[in-house]
C-alpha cells in the first residue's frame, strides 16, 4: 500500500516537491507543462508573461502542422542568412546587422560572455542579465527606489555609471518587471548623451505592447554605433515555445558574437 498524506500518495508528494524546486533551480520561469503536466497545461492560462493571444493565426498553425513531419526529420540550416533576410524584411533593417538566437536568453548569454567586462544594471530587472554573466560581480547594480515606484531616471542612471567608471549599461524598455515605458524621443536623447559608452544594451522584448506607434529604436539604430538591441519574438508573435529572438547592430560587435555563436553550434 502506498503511504498517503492528505489526499496525496507518496509518488505524488515526491512529484510535488520536485516541481517546487523548479522555482529554485530554474533561472527563468519554470515551464507550465513541468508544473502542471502537459494535459493540465492545455486548460490553464499562464499570466506569468505577456504574449500575443491572437498569433500565430489558425492558418499559420495549420500550415505548421502540415509541414511538421518534414521539419522534425530534416536538420535545420546552419547558415542563418535566409532567416536573417526574411526577418530583416519584416523589421526593416539590414540583414547583416541581425543575429537570430534561440530566445533572448541565448543572445544575452552571448553578449555577456563575449562583450562585457563590467556593466551597469538597474534592479529589479530581468534576472538573466546578471545570472548569465561570467562573474556576477561584473554587474554593478543601480538600485531603483521603492518610494519612486522603482522608476528609472535615465539621466541619473547615466551619471551614476560614469562615476563608477563603467563603459557598458543596460536599459530594458518597457521595464521588466516594472513596466515603465520610455518614449522613442526619450531613448534617442539618452543615447545621444551616452555616446561615450562603449556598449548600450536596450532590451525591447515587450516593446510591441508599449503603444501605437511602437516606440522602438529599430528605425534609428544605425545612428548609434554603441547600441545593441535585443528583441524577443516570443511575446508579440505568441510563440515562446519556438525560442526565437534577434539582436540588432553593429558590425563591430557582430564579428565577436557571430564567431562565438558559430562555435556554440558546432
Amino acid at each position: 500500500m502506498e503511504q498517503v498524506q492528505g489526499n496525496l500518495t507518496a509518488p505524488a508528494l515526491i512529484e510535488t516537491e520536485q516541481r517546487k524546486h523548479l522555482f529554485y533551480e530554474t533561472s527563468h520561469s519554470p515551464s507550465l507543462a513541468d508544473l502542471a503536466g502537459y494535459e493540465n497545461a492545455k486548460k490553464i492560462i499562464d499570466f506569468c508573461f505577456i504574449t500575443n493571444p491572437y498569433y500565430p493565426t489558425p492558418e499559420m498553425l495549420a500550415d505548421l502542422q502540415e509541414n511538421f513531419p518534414n521539419l522534425i526529420k530534416s536538420y535545420p540550416s546552419s547558415n542563418p542568412a535566409m532567416g536573417q533576410q526574411h526577418l530583416a524584411t519584416v523589421l526593416g533593417v539590414n540583414p547583416d546587422h541581425l543575429i537570430i538566437g534561440n530566445g533572448a536568453t541565448e543572445l544575452i548569454v552571448l553578449i555577456n560572455t563575449t562583450l562585457i567586462d563590467r556593466i551597469a544594471v538597474p534592479v529589479p530587472t530581468f534576472g538573466e542579465y546578471v545570472e548569465k554573466l561570467k562573474d556576477h560581480r561584473d554587474a554593478e547594480l543601480f538600485n531603483l527606489r521603492p518610494d519612486r515606484e522603482y522608476s528609472l531616471d535615465l539621466t541619473t542612471y547615466l551619471g551614476w555609471a560614469r562615476r563608477r567608471r563603467l563603459k557598458a549599461l543596460l536599459v530594458i524598455n518597457p521595464g521588466n518587471p516594472t513596466g515603465q515605458v520610455f518614449s522613442l524621443d526619450e531613448m534617442v536623447d539618452f543615447l545621444e548623451h551616452a555616446k561615450d559608452m562603449e556598449l548600450v544594451i536596450v532590451d525591447e522584448s515587450f516593446i510591441d505592447f508599449a503603444g501605437d506607434p511602437i516606440p522602438s529604436l529599430l528605425s534609428v539604430a544605425d545612428k548609434f554605433s554603441n547600441l545593441l538591441l535585443v528583441r524577443s519574438m516570443s511575446k508579440h508573435c505568441g510563440v515562446p515555445g519556438l525560442r526565437l529572438a534577434a539582436r540588432v547592430r553593429t558590425p563591430i560587435f557582430d564579428r565577436s558574437i557571430r564567431s562565438s555563436n558559430a562555435m556554440s553550434r558546432c
